[in-house]
């Protein structure tokens, strides 16, 4: 029930950090205090952003609003689609790749256009100094050996979860966003057990592994997964494949470390 209850915040801190509505849906024996006690929201919040009058009305099945999306420095423009566009054409008019701009626009790729239809276009975070994103873009190399290596300038180099593109999450959610192809596999960067694997809003499938010290990594954008709770890992093992990518097979990996329920910077977390 402990170990329940830290990764249902977990799963909330990143979401809720991301911009994304949080939902459950009521299994047998849940209760709003219960989910209360475990999302860590009051029983009040839940009955007023369902508008719930009445708790006998709530039944096994029911889809619960646990917390609404927040508001963030997010900017973006509005298109409005006009006859001949296509998801893919809007996303690569506007500099975007068609997971951004689905996610962005909570639509998955069968979507239906309508003439008149507004999307939001071109999210970006903005820095109050210089204007540019709140994310800071770091190419780096994998290390090929164990879970760090040092450069020719003495500088440690940790083993990453996937080889691509690191951008810095650099805001209210503490983690990397790592560009990838699908179907790129995803390692682990420590031994430890699995303790969750399951799908979510945004984040693809979500892979969680307790790593002895107590360290919890995090590991986001699957399409498939490879190990199932309860596996023991070690260090370069394959987790997961990207999926859920943009135009012409890009993808994107996250990758998030928590230390007693708190953020960790995955520079500095150490891979046993």
């Amino acid at each position: 029930m402990k170990r329940r209850h830290l990764i249902s915040c977990l799963i909330l801190c990143i979401c809720a950090a991301a911009g994304a509505d949080i939902y459950h849906t009521i299994k047998p024996g849940e209760t709003l205090y219960r989910l209360s006690r475990e999302y860590g929201v009051s029983v009040d919040e839940l009955k007023t952003i369902n508008d719930i009058d009445d708790v006998s009305d709530i039944r096994v099945g029911t889809r619960l609003l646990i917390r609404r999306e927040q508001t963030s420095s997010s900017t973006f423009e509005k298109y409005t689609v006009e006859k001949g566009d296509t998801l893919y054409r809007i996303a690569r008019n506007n500099d975007m790749s068609l997971s951004e701009l689905l996610e962005l626009n909570d639509l998955n790729e069968d979507h239906m256009l309508r003439v008149g239809e507004v999307l939001k276009i071109g999210t970006t975070e903005e820095n109050s100094e210089n204007g540019v994103t709140n994310q800071q873009a770091v190419a780096v190399n994998q290390p090929e050996n164990g879970d760090e290596n040092v450069s020719g300038d003495g500088k440690t180099e940790f083993f990453w979860p996937h080889q691509g593109e690191r951008i810095s999450l650099n805001g209210k959610l503490v983690g990397k966003e790592i560009k990838g192809l699908n179907g790129d596999p995803v390692v682990s960067v420590s031994s430890g057990k699995v303790i969750w694997v399951a799908p979510y809003h945004g984040y693809g499938k979500i892979i969680m592994v307790e790593a002895p010290d107590k360290h919890i990594f995090a590991y986001g954008g699957n399409g498939d997964t490879l190990v199932n709770v309860g596996d023991n890992v070690r260090p370069g093992q394959k987790l997961g494949l990207l999926g859920a990518g943009g135009s012409e097979g890009a993808a994107k990996a996250f990758f998030f470390v928590y230390r007693n329920g708190k953020p960790v910077d995955p520079e500095s977390a150490p891979r046993k």
